[in-house]
Formats: C-alpha cells, sequence, structure tokens
C-alpha cells in the first residue's frame, strides 16, 4: 500500500508540474487539455517513470554484464537454456515472449559470442536448436549474482512487502495491456 499511495502523491505532483503554466506556455495548457480530458486516472507521467527506471535497470545490468560478454536481454535467453537447454528457436522465443526474428539476431550475436550454438534438429532439418557452450553454461555462477545485484541496489530502501507489492503492480500492468492491440 505505501508504494501504490507514494506513487499515487508521487504521479500527482508531477501531473501537477507538468501541467502547470509556467513549463512551456501552450505546450503545458495542451498537456493540461490531454491530461483533464483523459478518461484514464494517470498521466503519460507513469510512463515516463517506467521508461526511466527501466532505462536506468538497463544501464546498471549492461554495465555489469559486459565485462562477462553478455547484453542485457541475453541473460533471458541464457536463463531458459539453463532450466532446459536444447530447445528449438521457436519454443525458446515463446518461452521468453519474443519474435522469433528478434530473438535470431539476439542468438546470432551470442552465438558469435561463444555463449551458445545452433545445430539442424535432426528430426526437422529446417528447424534449429538452440545450446549453451561451456562458456554459456559458467555464465549461470555469474549472471543470476549481478541480476540480484542490481535488483538489490534498484530496490533499496523499500521493504520486502514493498518490493513483492512493486512486482505484482507491474504485473497487473502488463496483464492490463494483453490484447490492447486487438481493441479498435
Amino acid at each position: 500500500m505505501a508504494i501504490a499511495a507514494a506513487a499515487g502523491a508521487g504521479l500527482a505532483v508531477l501531473m501537477a508540474i507538468a501541467a502547470s503554466p509556467r513549463r512551456g506556455g501552450r505546450r503545458g495548457a495542451r498537456y493540461r487539455r490531454l491530461v483533464t480530458k483523459s478518461r484514464e486516472p494517470l498521466s503519460p507521467a507513469l510512463f515516463r517513470a517506467l521508461a526511466k527506471a527501466f532505462k536506468g535497470v538497463n544501464a546498471e545490468l549492461g554495465r555489469r554484464l559486459e565485462p562477462h560478454g553478455v547484453h542485457p536481454g541475453q541473460d533471458y535467453v541464457l536463463d531458459e537454456l539453463w532450466h532446459q537447454d536444447g530447445q528449438p528457436v521457436g519454443v525458446l522465443a515463446g518461452r521468453i515472449g519474443i519474435e522469433v526474428p528478434t530473438l535470431v539476431r539476439t542468438l546470432t550475436r551470442m552465438e558469435a559470442a561463444g555463449l551458445l550454438r545452433r545445430e539442424a534438429d535432426p528430426a526437422d532439418r529446417r528447424r534449429a536448436i538452440v545450446r549453451l557452450t561451456d562458456r554459456g553454461r559458467e555464465l549461470e555462477k555469474i549472471v543470476p549474482g549481478i541480476l540480484a545485484d542490481v535488483t538489490e541496489h534498484a530496490t533499496a530502501g523499500m521493504s520486502q512487502a514493498e518490493r513483492e507489492q512493486l512486482l505484482r503492480l507491474l504485473g497487473d500492468l502488463r496483464e492490463n495491456l494483453r490484447g490492447v492491440r486487438d481493441l479498435p
């Protein structure tokens, strides 16, 4: 509850600042019209805050993962393969939640770095199976610790209950957006 209350109060302040006449004349007036006429209770400030938080976490992850030859986002692939090595590309893309062409570009980069290899599926030579290399397996001793450290740093000052609530709220936000593309 504390996070939601603080977030609500913080968003109200951000909305007031963003909509203030001192913030850019016509631009501020346009923003006020958008905010006050919106049927949604939150302004774009929520999404800006989410984007800035993501960029901050992603930058820190990149800084910490790069010395190990891993880029942010590749940890998802590694994590899936640590749990079940030897997955077809399409299955792996579905489990991670990205499109196959996006995953193929990531796999090409990871293969060039020596983290994994792709092999033809013996049952269907048109499909590729993704397998970790020894180097990719060794990273299981390093990458989860980096992820935990960055998470700890990013959520410093939050109680365990607040961290769990944040995770639930972000999950709710994502769930609310499922199927939005299908709307007119």
